[in-house]
């Protein structure tokens, strides 16, 4: 064997070895799945909300300041919380954790308000009080998992809705604008959802200068979530829209 063929042999195996162990440890680290592994049968997601919302899911529910998007949560959530009908749709039953980061006192009023014009008690209603941060650090989301966790373990049941009020003062010095600030909010809200398999999350945020052009600050948070709704003060009344469905098919209802 030349000197010639050696050096170009020992460099081939030098290379080769190398690209192939990359390539298939990359793949068994990926949590890769074949097409024809896949079921023949579509198994259609589990709905929290009839054709709305997606168990473990997220969506976001925007407009601005004063147009009913606090009353339109509130009424959702006792829904889901009591298990009975909201707006014409099914849920599923089960524990709600309220974060009112925004003003604990206004959901504490519009809940007795609730529980006054239905004639009901909502036990299964959780309010959480204290300002919550899930920009600067992980403290508030370990703190949120741990709640779910003791909610669960005392009344024998899932939590199943997670409402953060509102998206501001949730992420308190982020840039709603930047992707970095919000993508690091967005991290943390799927450590939540990931560690509560049960819950969905709803963030409650708010339009810009310019209502027409959607939720304020940065447009990634719109293709973060799974559904958005959108609530409208008009001469007629108040009014919610559905804007995106990622899995379920309600896009444009009202």
């Amino acid at each position: 064997m030349s000197a010639k063929t050696s050096v170009k042999d020992q460099a081939a195996r030098a290379v080769k070895p190398e690209g192939s162990l990359v390539t298939k440890a990359a793949r068994r680290s990926l949590n890769v799945v074949s097409a024809a592994d896949l079921p023949t049968t579509y198994a259609a997601p589990d709905e929290l909300v009839q054709g709305l919302l997606t168990t473990g899911g997220s969506s976001m529910l925007y407009g601005d300041s004063h147009s009913g998007k606090t009353f339109f949560a509130i009424d959702l959530a006792a829904a889901i919380a009591r298990g009975c009908d909201w707006m014409g749709r099914r849920v599923e039953q089960g524990l709600v954790l309220y974060l009112a980061a925004e003003s604990p006192e206004s959901v504490r009023c519009r809940l007795q308000a609730y529980q006054k014009h239905r004639g009901v008690r909502v036990p299964n209603f959780f309010v959480a009080q204290k300002a919550i941060n899930l920009f600067a650090d992980d403290v508030d989301t370990k703190a949120i998992i741990e709640e779910v966790r003791a909610l669960e373990a005392e009344h024998g049941q899932p939590l199943r809705l997670i409402v953060g009020d509102t998206l501001a003062r949730l992420s308190v010095g982020a840039n709603e604008n930047m992707g970095q600030d919000m993508g690091r909010v967005i991290g943390r809200i799927d450590q939540i959802r990931s560690a509560c398999s049960k819950a969905h999350f709803m963030l409650i945020h708010h339009t810009g200068r310019n209502a027409a052009a959607g939720a304020r600050g940065w447009t990634g948070m719109r293709a973060a979530v799974d559904t958005e709704i959108e609530v409208t003060e008009q001469a007629a009344g108040r009014c919610a829209k559905v804007t995106k469905n990622r899995d379920l098919g309600s896009k444009g209802e009202l």
